[in-house]
This record gives structure tokens, C-alpha cells and sequence, in this order.
């Protein structure tokens, strides 16, 4: 019988978590770059903002249930890890200092947005290149500010869970972070793929310093949120990057 780490591939239940995950990272990785290379529908479509907003609550819900779906299946079949348990190895129970952790994640947010603007603006002001993320913008727009808060936090916990708390524990840090940056191909911007895996690389540092994913979470939350309500008020403000 084979077997490839703690995976059993004559274990049923270590089949259907294979099965599970591939299917999760064809949906995370696979669709965006079909939509990258319009191989599929695209994003925006005229209709009107109450049913831009629901597609898009829809569409992150959905993205939630796979992300969060795929890791706890895995570490339940596999593992056969209890709630407690799962919580446990995603640095989400029994943690330390979570107060602290979580302002150090707002810091790091915050520094991390400062700084890539003024990169930005320096490129734009030398080079003359910039770039309008009309997806994110289309995003922002059509959220109402309740709307911007479950975008907000759902993004948060179900990315910071799939590759801070699961990915990052397999693979280690930078591949993590290139797969965060990648899997936001379908934004069709170089900057919303670069960010990413900037940001990306310093929420994994972030963890490995405070061994607790409220950190990130913290992190990736207050950047959405920031990120978002600029765009509602200011429109075009801060449009380049949103992760």
C-alpha cells in the first residue's frame, strides 16, 4: 500500500481529501487563471449595483466555503483532528497574547498600504506607469458599507486560514506567499499580483513571529477594510492594489 507521508492512498478517507483538495485548488488557482485568459466568463457585467453586490457576497461566501471547507476536511480525514484540534494546528486556539498579536497585524497592515503607495506614486511619478484596477474598483463600488464588512472579514479568515494557517505550515513561507499573489491573477493587474506576494510574505513572517493567525487575520482584515472604504468614498483612491 503506498503511501506518501501521512497520506494513505488505500485509506478512503485520505482519497476523498485528495479529492477535496484538488478540486479546492483548481477553484483557487485553476479558474483564475482561465478568467486570466478568458477562457471563461469575466467579473463585470452590466446590471445593476444591488446585483453587483449580491454576486459579490456570493462569490467570496463561496470562496469561503471552499478555502475553509477544503483545509478542515483535510485535517479531519487525514488527521482525524477534532474541532478542538483543527483549531489548534491553525494557531486559531490556545494561542498567546491575541490583543497583541492583533495590533501588531494592523501595524504591519498599515505600513505595508503607506508603503506600497508611496511606490507607487514614486513609479507613477518617474515612469508615468499606472494601472486602474477596474475589478477592484467594481468591488468597492457596488458594496453597500455592510456589505464591505463581511467582504472584509470573510476574506480575511478564509485566506489567512488556506495560506497562512494551512499552506504555509506545508510548503513554508515563500511559496505560500508566490500561490497568495497568484491566485489574484484574475484581476488582470501586475500590481495586484505583486502585492499580494509581498503582502503575503510579510503575513508569514508575522505568523512565525506570533505563532497566532489572528495576527494575520488582523492584518488582512483592517487592509480590505481601509482598502474598500476608500474606494467607496474616494472612488479611484487607493484602487491599485486590493487583496
Amino acid at each position: 500500500m503506498k503511501t506518501f507521508g501521512v497520506v494513505n492512498l488505500g485509506n478512503p478517507r485520505h482519497i476523498l481529501a485528495i479529492i477535496t483538495m484538488a478540486m479546492a485548488f483548481f477553484y483557487i488557482f485553476g479558474l483564475p487563471v482561465l478568467n486570466f485568459l478568458h477562457l471563461i466568463g469575466g467579473s463585470i457585467s452590466p446590471v445593476g449595483r444591488a446585483d453587483h453586490e449580491t454576486k459579490v457576497l456570493f462569490q467570496i461566501s463561496l470562496n469561503t466555503l471552499v478555502m475553509i471547507g477544503s483545509v478542515f476536511s483535510w485535517l479531519k480525514l487525514v488527521h482525524n483532528y477534532n474541532l478542538n484540534a483543527i483549531l489548534g494546528s491553525l494557531k486559531l486556539k490556545d494561542v498567546k497574547n491575541t490583543h497583541v498579536a492583533m495590533v501588531y497585524g494592523v501595524s504591519a497592515s498599515l505600513f505595508f498600504m503607506i508603503g506600497m503607495y508611496m511606490i507607487l506614486s514614486l513609479v507613477y511619478i518617474l515612469t508615468g506607469f499606472k494601472q486602474e484596477n477596474r475589478l477592484a474598483l467594481w468591488i468597492g463600488e457596488s458594496l453597500s458599507w455592510v456589505g464591505i464588512i463581511i467582504v472584509s472579514v470573510l476574506a480575511a479568515f478564509s485566506e489567512e486560514i488556506f495560506f497562512r494557517g494551512y499552506l504555509q505550515e506545508r510548503i513554508g513561507l515563500f511559496p505560500a506567499a508566490f500561490l497568495f499573489g497568484f491566485a489574484h491573477i484574475s484581476y488582470q493587474n501586475i500590481v495586484q499580483v505583486v502585492a499580494p506576494i509581498v503582502f503575503g510574505i510579510i503575513l508569514g513572517v508575522l505568523l512565525i513571529k506570533t505563532k497566532n493567525l489572528y495576527s494575520t487575520i488582523s492584518a488582512h482584515f483592517s487592509f480590505n477594510l481601509i482598502q474598500l472604504t476608500f474606494i467607496k468614498i474616494v472612488t479611484a483612491a487607493f484602487s491599485s492594489i486590493f487583496i
